[in-house]
């Protein structure tokens, strides 16, 4: 019954959204500053080693926003893009629905529950948000983003900044 309730969610609101389309995607100012250490990964390298990757792209995306699961439905492929950077999902919902979506998608990226109490810490409350990292874990870009296409746009913005900057080990830029 609730996959049923979820699946009538989604239809509803994609309706809504095709018929808000017309509107201009309008991002709001939030995220950590660019230039800014990426905070909790301590954490976030449980699950994955930083340091193999010459970059870390970072999605927030929700279980219930319709923009964020048109970005899971490809995010496997988005991810195979750049192979040398490092993919890593912090997903708002509860637990059925973060299960739920792992497994309709096949999500092989590491996903790691995000809460509201941990909005504050990472700037990031609206969804789905974009940030590309440096392999210490400076942000070089950052962006609200409502399509896969503009999640592109904004990490090859990131790469650009990784190739023309290098890093010392604790994250500030070489002399």
């Amino acid at each position: 019954m609730r996959r049923l309730f979820l699946k009538l969610y989604r239809y509803v609101y994609c309706l809504k959204s095709q018929k808000n389309k017309n509107h201009a995607f309008m991002p709001r100012n939030q995220g950590l500053p660019v230039g800014s250490p990426f905070p909790g990964l301590v954490d976030a390298d449980a699950h994955m080693d930083l340091k193999e990757h010459d970059g870390i792209i970072v999605l927030f995306l929700s279980t219930t926003c319709q923009a964020c699961i048109e970005i899971f439905t490809t995010i496997n492929s988005l991810a195979e893009r750049w192979p040398s950077k490092k993919m890593l999902l912090f997903i708002f919902g509860d637990d059925a629905e973060f299960r739920q979506v792992q497994k309709e998608h096949q999500i092989e990226i590491p996903m790691i529950p995000y809460e509201q109490t941990q909005f504050e810490l990472y700037k990031t409350a609206i969804f789905p948000y974009v940030y590309v990292l440096s392999d210490q874990g400076i942000v070089l870009a950052q962006d609200t983003v409502n399509t896969v296409e503009k999640v592109a746009v904004i990490v090859n913005k990131g790469i650009k900044g990784i190739e023309n900057v290098q890093f010392t080990g604790t994250g500030g830029k070489k002399e």
